[in-house]
């Protein structure tokens, strides 16, 4: 009998020490909570919002996963919005015209993972149309016959990154050769930026083929022809 109380009271004191020296660190551990039907992603904000309690000791990460290139991940920075408990992320750096997938993550005082969130995805708007190319340099040539559209321009500035429409902007095709746009009749051509994956297509500026003249004045009136009746 004085074995069996003996061993019982060696075993409180056990316990009790031990939940005394942060023995049980499960129950003791500060946790983050979070509200997950009030995370929003604000695109036109550039943010994403959530409510959270997030006592000391504790942490939130927001994990992104970039889908449309790979499979890059980024920790973004949680912030206080407007509350102790409204928190946010800035989104405002990422790629335009991108599909990211994100999820909520939170850690307890002893940097256990307490809570992950089911992964929710957003797509950034495309960044905004650069400005309308200058035409300065460029050397523009009349086709060589009235019947013949072989007009072209030349320049620096007409990269393959560029595109040009001879119908008023219907259709656009894009630059093949390195600062040169050949086949072009007489008339009015514009130039832009082409679109892409996470741009919008720039701005346009307009250039004019002139129309042939000949320098012969075959039918002996005043003026040019090129000899057609």
């Amino acid at each position: 009998m004085k074995r069996l109380l003996y061993t019982l009271l060696l075993c409180c004191t056990i316990a009790w020490f031990t939940a005394s020296c942060g023995g049980d660190s499960e129950a003791e551990a500060l946790k983050p909570t979070i509200d997950e039907s009030s995370i929003v992603c604000d695109i036109p904000g550039k943010i994403i919002t959530f409510n959270a309690d997030r006592p000391n000791g504790t942490k939130i990460e927001v994990l992104l996963r970039q889908l449309t290139n790979g499979n890059e991940e980024t920790i973004l920075d949680v912030r206080v919005r407007a509350t102790a408990t409204e928190l946010y992320v800035n989104i405002m750096g990422l790629t335009g015209g991108t599909t990211y997938a994100y999820i909520i993550v939170g850690y307890d005082s002893n940097g256990k993972e307490a809570f992950r969130t089911a992964e929710r995805t957003f797509t950034t708007p495309k960044n905004a149309s650069p400005s309308a190319p200058y035409t300065y340099g460029l050397e523009i040539h009349s086709p060589s016959s009235l019947v013949a559209n072989d007009g072209y321009i030349t320049g620096v500035i007409l990269t393959l990154e560029m595109e040009y429409s001879t119908d008023d902007g219907q259709t656009w095709l894009p630059v093949t050769i390195e600062g040169t746009i050949s086949g072009l009749p007489p008339g009015k051509v514009l130039l832009r930026k082409a679109e892409t994956p996470t741009t919008e297509a720039g701005k346009s500026t307009i250039v004019k083929v002139p129309e042939y003249k000949s320098n012969t004045d075959i039918d002996g009136k005043d003026g040019t022809s090129d000899g057609l009746r």
